[in-house]
């Protein structure tokens, strides 16, 4: 699996149980894009970046005889069209320049590579640490809100109460 974050992207094995250092074995500078066009390959943000690419080159149009298509409209027409694009060759020309989009400007697939190499050059380190993350899932995320939301009405109506006993 791929995420993009605030300060780039990183690389997870999902509940496939990976070695931090082996991985890094594994992951060279050589070898980084074609694992990265994998990992992207069935990702939503690369459907969105060809969205962009086929309407500058005129493959999707925004306005076809006076109608205008609706992006939702536009997504899926990329969808279904890169669908195809994929079957005939993966060498298309607007795939390529969607999937540089994503690597290049995105992901700064140029300076993972950097980094890459110094850790192959032994330049920086690796310490391997115990840890975990948290990822809370759209559901998760959307209960979390919830029940935000009301322990800051809670807080508020307590806090109203406590001031109406002052006031009288």
């Amino acid at each position: 699996m791929i995420s993009l974050t605030n300060n780039g992207f990183y690389l997870s094995a999902g509940s496939k149980k990976m070695q931090a250092q082996q991985a890094f074995q594994e992951l060279t500078p050589e070898n980084l894009r074609d694992i990265l066009v994998r990992a992207i390959d069935k990702t939503e943000i690369l459907v969105r970046r060809f969205r962009h690419c086929a309407g500058r080159s005129l493959m999707i149009l925004r306005d076809y005889k006076g109608r205008t298509k609706s992006v939702g409209k536009q997504q899926m027409g990329a969808k279904i069209l890169l669908g195809f694009i994929k079957e005939v060759s993966e060498h298309f020309p607007i795939l390529q320049e969607a999937r540089r989009e994503v690597l290049e400007d995105l992901m700064d697939v140029k300076h993972a590579k950097e980094i890459l190499t110094l850790i192959k050059g032994d330049k920086i380190k690796i310490k391997v640490i115990r840890g975990y993350m948290d990822v809370l899932s759209v559901e998760e995320r959307d209960e979390f809100i919830k029940r935000m939301h009301q322990a800051i009405l809670a807080k508020i109506t307590l806090k109203e109460g406590k001031s109406m006993k002052r006031g009288n």
